[in-house]
């Protein structure tokens, strides 16, 4: 297969055994946020993918446009992602992949006339009895590994885990872009049907079923949070909490008498291993790569997130550079008292105003 695909096009190919499997991946924010409609198994394809690659912080001139790489995925991989047995992939994966490939379009009309534009996800989606390879356009590669806003990193266990319901898997994805104590600000009702694909990124209707806020809620938003809150792979690391009006992990915010907004309400735990260097699982290659990506966007003047400075010192560590490991974790110390402080400031500065309810007490 190797010799009529990836090789034919330039590209390199690179196989995956079951033993080089991350525990994670990541995708941009820009692709966690855009109009998306992908079938369980489609999701699952895409998340093989995005955890062989890091996403690229383009705020730096400087900072290089990795090459586009296929992936060879071995059937022993397949069977274990998908928990089922071999003889199912070949149609499990036709219709998957077949899906994938369909051209996606877009159209626009502005003061400059009317634009169309073609594009598709993956240029070649081959299965064989040496795996399925992978071989992304250039435009899906930028979409999900290039990001001028930061990155979602999911926990491959706990989003396969879900997989009998697709949007229990984009929710825990659209959850997982903001791990910190603050979480996801108010999201739009409407921006996020369009995240789930009702609308397409015009405002298009795709979904005119789960137009009406009620229907989307029942049956889209309400079963993906009751599947999440109930997954014991999940529960390890996210907490639904309960809103004021009694509803598990979100709140419904009106503006007037219109509910127009809502606030998911969880909170990540830290991994246990968080500073541990095994708990990124990078080889070597991949630890350089990306600390070069992260000392890049540190020498455009871009602040490393806490978390961000861990996994830096992670990728020290896994080659043994502890000098400037010890450099790095000088830095987290810092940034945690940094970050403690700011949040008893503002727990001492915030003034509550209860004089708003005094008519109500009357």
């Amino acid at each position: 297969m190797l010799n009529n695909t990836a090789a034919a096009d330039n590209q390199r190919t690179i196989v995956v055994s079951q033993k080089s499997m991350k525990s994670t991946f990541k995708q941009s924010h820009e692709f966690i946020f855009s109009s998306q409609d992908f079938t369980s198994a489609e999701e699952i394809i895409l998340s093989l993918l995005c955890s062989r690659e890091n996403v690229i912080n383009v705020q730096s001139e400087d900072n290089p446009v990795g090459q586009v790489n296929a992936y060879l995925f071995e059937p022993d991989i397949l069977v274990d992602i998908f928990n089922t047995d071999s003889k199912n992939l070949y149609a499990l994966l036709n219709d998957a992949c077949k899906n994938l490939m369909k051209t996606r379009s877009k159209y626009e009309t502005d003061s400059n006339g009317s634009k169309f534009e073609h594009a598709n996800l993956f240029t070649k989606c081959v299965y064989d009895s040496s795996g399925l390879l992978l071989q992304p356009s250039q435009a899906l590669y930028d979409q999900l590994f290039l990001s001028s806003r930061g990155f979602a990193e999911i926990e491959q266990g706990g989003f396969v885990s879900v997989r009998k319901n697709r949007h229990a898997m984009r929710l825990l994805r659209i959850l997982s872009r903001f791990k910190n104590d603050s979480g996801l600000h108010p999201l739009k009702l409407e921006s996020l049907k369009t995240m789930f694909g009702v609308y397409d990124e015009h405002g298009n209707v795709l979904k005119k079923s789960y137009t009406q806020n009620s229907q989307f809620m029942n049956r889209v938003v309400k079963p993906a949070i009751e599947i999440l809150s109930n997954n014991s792979v999940l529960n390890k690391r996210l907490t639904l909490i309960n809103g004021q009006d009694g509803n598990l992990g979100y709140q419904l915010l009106k503006k007037g008498s219109k509910v127009d907004r809502i606030k998911f309400l969880y909170k990540w735990s830290q991994p246990e291993s968080l500073s541990d260097s095994r708990a990124y699982e990078y080889t070597k290659d991949e630890a350089y790569n990306r600390a070069r990506e992260l000392m890049m966007a540190r020498r455009s003047n871009r602040e490393l997130s806490l978390e961000e400075l861990y996994e830096l010192k992670a990728c020290f560590e896994i080659h043994e550079k502890n000098d400037f490991a010890s450099m790095i974790d000088e830095e987290i110390i810092q940034k945690e008292e940094t970050l403690k402080k700011m949040k008893d400031v503002n727990e001492i500065e915030r003034s509550y105003d209860f004089s708003i309810f005094e008519s109500d007490l009357a």
